[in-house]
């Protein structure tokens, strides 16, 4: 074997063996980039295992990245936004109800919008690929929610939790669409306007991820208005 051949060799197994190292290292600072505080989050709820974990948000990647986000009307912006000035004034006198029903907004508004609301794990799943920057703040809120239901929470901490709630909505709703808006609701009740009570029936209408708080609200004797 020539000494051009043996020294080609080298440099390619070289280049091979780079290559190897700096590829992961690229696409994990592209992970973490992407998912911000997602991140370790994800790697601590697989136990440290970082392969898992970033196969777990690659995962997440393929099946919300291009997920379409559906338009919002200007006129549905603006009655989101005053049913979300009705329960905050409502607060002071019912704090748990207020969230409870600012959960039950964020819901109809993720719908609407065309994100799952199907299964908590696919929700938040969702949420982090394209708003992974405000989305602690949401699992925070929504765990307060929960305990909430049950008389766990003071009212403080229900007041932090509206105002995390309030960051992810505020966002959900100046999202740029990609889609038309979803189809107008029958004659005689604006698509989103149902009952709380009716909307979280059973925790069907929008899915687990919020029916779940209200099963546990209505339980606990609350009936929110």
């Amino acid at each position: 074997m020539s000494s051009v051949v043996a020294t080609t060799i080298v440099v390619v197994v070289a280049l091979a063996l780079v290559v190897a190292v700096a590829l992961p290292a690229l696409r994990r600072a592209r992970l973490r980039r992407r998912f911000g505080a997602e991140y370790e989050r994800t790697v601590a709820a697989h136990g440290g295992d970082r392969r898992s974990a970033e196969r777990d948000l690659r995962d997440r990647l393929h099946r919300y990245g291009e997920r379409p986000v559906r338009s919002l009307p200007d006129e549905r912006a603006e009655r989101y936004r005053a049913r979300w000035a009705v329960l905050q004034e409502r607060f002071v006198d019912e704090p748990a109800a207020s969230l409870h029903s600012a959960q039950e907004l964020l819901g109809r508004l993720m719908q609407e919008r065309g994100y799952p609301t199907d299964v908590p794990e696919n929700a938040m799943a969702a949420l982090s690929v394209h708003h992974a920057d405000v989305l602690g703040d949401y699992r925070a809120a929504r765990e307060v929610a929960l305990r909430s239901a049950a008389e766990r929470s003071a009212t403080e901490e229900m007041r932090e939790a509206l105002v995390r709630t309030r960051r992810l909505f505020e966002v959900l709703l100046t999202e740029r669409g990609s889609t038309p808006a979803a189809r107008p609701a029958p004659a005689g009740r604006p698509r989103g306007e149902e009952p709380v009570s009716r909307a979280d029936a059973g925790g069907q209408r929008h899915g687990t991820l919020f029916g779940a708080a209200g099963r546990h609200f209505r339980q606990a004797g609350h009936h929110p208005r």
